[in-house]
């Protein structure tokens, strides 16, 4: 199960943070750190709601690790 997640999911992540400016290799890395944050709170997530769905939950910890990439960035 854990296989078919990823190959659903990776290009959704992937493409997220490419929108977002992150260069191939840093949206690879980012979409990594996703997988292992879903993998950890996986078993804590319920839904009780349209707005907790599945994949507005996935969106929201991708959101979160593209700010968290982003501000780490130093601007010129």
């Amino acid at each position: 199960a854990w296989e078919e997640f990823i190959e659903l999911y990776r290009a959704v992540i992937m493409r997220m943070a490419r929108a977002r400016g992150m260069q191939e290799a840093d949206a690879q890395d980012l979409t990594q750190q996703v997988f292992l944050s879903v993998y950890q709170a996986v078993e804590r997530w319920t839904p009780q709601s349209a707005e907790t769905r599945f994949r507005n939950w996935l969106s929201k910890i991708t959101r979160n690790a593209i700010l968290k990439a982003l501000s780490r960035v130093p601007h010129d």
